[in-house]
């Protein structure tokens, strides 16, 4: 998810969530503590090539149709948490869906488009202004992630992008 600049009312994390967010989405939550090794705060810079975690950081990913991978429920559920901290209180949505390139195009873009109204609601009904989903489109498979076969599961995601909502 990408993170940029936001602030609001917050909503208290457990010890362990506030681990699990800073280790998946390298931010630390208002109210969770500074990590014990601050000398090694600083993360070392990204290899060019997209791998697996990287890609778990941003996006939900589906096992097939409209079904989620496992664990993705629970990251959603933790999700929910995170865009309620005050970090993230004021972060606006952008949901966008992919697929893989397995099928005929136009139904790809009806799944990746489906996918990510799926999250949008899920979202929506979970958080305290669903509203701040502002955004949700399908894909298909455009922009197929380089280093997986076209028919890998990489591509059956819903990308996440977070920033600070336009004053209305």
């Amino acid at each position: 998810m990408v993170f940029a600049g936001l602030s609001g009312a917050a909503q208290a994390l457990t010890a362990e969530e506030c681990r699990e967010v800073s280790e998946r989405y390298g931010v630390r939550a208002i109210g969770c503590d500074a990590p014990a090794d601050t000398a090694a705060a600083a993360p070392e810079p990204s290899a060019p090539a997209v791998s697996w975690e990287s890609l778990r950081e941003s996006h939900v990913f589906f096992a097939s149709g409209t079904s989620l991978d496992s664990g993705e429920a629970q990251r959603l559920a933790l999700l929910v948490r995170v865009l309620e901290t005050s970090v993230l209180a004021d972060a606006c949505l952008r949901l966008v869906g992919y697929s893989d390139s397995s099928g005929p195009a136009d139904a790809n873009l009806e799944l990746s488009r489906k996918r990510a109204e799926m999250i949008a609601q899920y979202l929506g009904a979970n958080m305290s202004d669903g509203s701040r989903v502002t955004e949700v489109i399908g894909m298909g498979e455009a922009n197929l992630l380089a280093g997986f076969a076209p028919d890998a599961r990489e591509h059956r995601r819903v990308a996440i992008y977070a920033k600070r909502c336009a004053a209305m």
